[in-house]
Formats: C-alpha cells, sequence, structure tokens
C-alpha cells in the first residue's frame, strides 16, 4: 500500500512540473511584436528593438539634461 502511495505522489510531481517547466533562457528569447516582411528581408519589430529603443531614449533624454544645464563639464 506504502509502495502504490509513494508512487502516485511521484507521478502527480512529475504531471505538476511538466506544465509548470520554467527555464532562465526564456527570459532571451525574441518575440515578433510588429511582423514586417519584404520578400526575404525580415524587418520585425521585436521585444528587443523595443528595449534597445528604450535605452536610446532614456540616454538621449540623460544627455540633453546634462548639457541644457551646462553640468557635463566640472567647473562651469
Amino acid at each position: 500500500m506504502r509502495g502504490a502511495e509513494t508512487r502516485q505522489g511521484i507521478e502527480l510531481i512529475e504531471n505538476m512540473m511538466s506544465v509548470v517547466t520554467y527555464s532562465p533562457f526564456e527570459q532571451f528569447e525574441v518575440h515578433r511584436i510588429i511582423p514586417l516582411q519584404f520578400g526575404v528581408l525580415d524587418l520585425s519589430i521585436t521585444n528587443s528593438t523595443v528595449y534597445m529603443l528604450y535605452a536610446v531614449l532614456i540616454y538621449q533624454v540623460l544627455y540633453k539634461i546634462n548639457i541644457a544645464e551646462g553640468k557635463l563639464v566640472p567647473g562651469r
């Protein structure tokens, strides 16, 4: 009896793990947000593109703020 209960418990855990399996590499998957295809040329907007544009935007805003205030060069 104990062996059957143990086997059922193991099967339950295996079934749960197969449904909820998570890989840390999933965060690096590239997903198409806006698919753009011109013949063989793929110019799709992906999650990677969005993050790069966000980083450039933040950089530009911080750069413009520092230049406008004159705080980029110390002692001014």
